[in-house]
């Protein structure tokens, strides 16, 4: 749960990221920085709709998404069985 002033905070943040960032998509002098800054601003505007969506919405399922691809996947439990029958080779190999 966000408190009051962080709310506010990430707000203001965001909304000075688009204002600053809006200018650079049309006068930067190449289009890999025109490409970049469109994204950041993209970015900052994601973050603007993701904290003012209600907790038990969106915002959770997407926050969950993140999560799920941030975790490793678990270690295979047959890895730690099946080489030690295969081979004493492929046992020193895993232990």
């Amino acid at each position: 749960m966000m408190t009051r002033w962080s709310f506010w905070a990430t707000v203001i943040v965001s909304v000075l990221n688009i204002l600053l960032g809006v200018p650079g998509v049309f006068e930067a002098p190449g289009i890999g920085l025109r490409v970049f800054i469109a994204i950041t601003v993209a970015a900052a505007a994601l973050v603007i709709v993701l904290v003012m969506l209600r907790p038990r919405g969106v915002r959770s399922r997407v926050v969950q998404a993140l999560q799920a691809l941030s975790r490793k996947p678990p270690f295979p439990a047959e890895l730690l069985v099946a080489p030690a029958r295969a081979s004493p080779l492929l046992a020193q190999v895993y232990w």
